[in-house]
């Protein structure tokens, strides 16, 4: 079992992670053209991140 503090400084690391990943998302233009990758397939790459996130928030009872 992990102690209060480090729950905190867990729950308290995810919320930022989310924020940044949403943030991310909404950044990327859909029409980007990059070198191997489009806006689309990036912002796919995201909510990937995304879900990884939720669950290890799902892990430790925290609701985003």
């Amino acid at each position: 079992m992990l102690d209060a503090e480090t729950l905190n400084k867990i729950e308290e690391t995810i919320r930022k992670i989310y924020e940044l990943t949403t943030e991310l998302f909404y950044t990327i233009p859909l029409d980007y053209k990059g070198k191997e990758y489009s806006g689309r397939a990036l912002r796919e790459h995201v909510n990937f991140m995304d879900a990884h996130l939720k669950e290890i928030a799902r892990e430790f009872n925290i609701e985003l």
